[in-house]
């Protein structure tokens, strides 16, 4: 269900740019995703090609990138930024360190390709 959540989203987004409905709306949608997420990439592009197209916006493009995380060691304190999942610290080995909240889906730009 999250894939729906996302893809509503992302028509939102579409219709705050004012991208045209139709032949003449073109856009590039990038988004990040978070490697956690229970949404795969190809799921959340094929969602969002459904919804948007029931909504006028046959022309979208999505584009879907890995979100990046940060953990924060409670061993050795130090932070690391990773694209992928983590089960241990990179600098001490420790499996005890802490997630910084972040964003599990985000999306980064509207590309409105108009004309």
């Amino acid at each position: 269900m999250h894939d729906v959540s996302y893809a509503n989203k992302i028509v939102a987004a579409l219709v705050a740019q004012g991208v045209p409905k139709g032949a003449a709306g073109r856009a590039v949608v990038k988004v990040s995703l978070s490697p956690f997420s229970h949404v795969k990439p190809e799921r959340l592009k094929e969602t969002a090609r459904v919804i948007a197209g029931s909504e006028g916006y046959q022309n979208m493009a999505l584009e879907v990138r890995t979100a990046s995380f940060t953990i924060s060691c409670s061993s050795c304190g130090r932070e690391s930024e990773h694209r992928e999942a983590v089960f241990s610290c990179p600098h001490c080995g420790s499996t005890s360190f802490n997630l910084k909240p972040y964003e599990e889906f985000c999306i980064d730009s509207v590309e409105n390709k108009e004309g």
